[in-house]
């Protein structure tokens, strides 16, 4: 899936801060993460306001939105000589990991 050049967005960099911190997370940690991410910046542009609902679970978090995520992240991220690349484990789960590129 080809994304769209734009600029990140604190969701874009929210993820990005995860990376740093953990290196690597699995398809469950980064969906996640993602929800509570998304959860979070929809409650600030809603002014904090408890009463409407914007949370997201992470069941509502699809495989398209992390490709457009990732593939967005790392269009800034390449620029550092960094990307998020994603392989299979061991345990033949999709994980994702944030990289050093040569």
């Amino acid at each position: 899936m080809a994304s769209e050049k734009r600029a990140l967005t604190e969701v874009d960099r929210a993820l990005v801060q995860a990376f740093v911190a953990q290196r690597r997370l699995n398809a469950t940690q980064l969906k996640r993460a993602l929800a509570e991410i998304i959860t979070v910046s929809n409650k600030l542009q809603q002014g904090g306001d408890d009463s409407i609902s914007v949370t997201v679970n992470e069941d509502d978090v699809t495989q398209e939105q992390i490709e457009e995520y990732i593939g967005i992240i790392n269009s800034e991220l390449y620029q550092l000589d960094y990307e998020i690349r994603c392989s299979i484990d061991l345990d033949n789960m999709l994980v994702w990991q944030l990289e050093f590129v040569d």
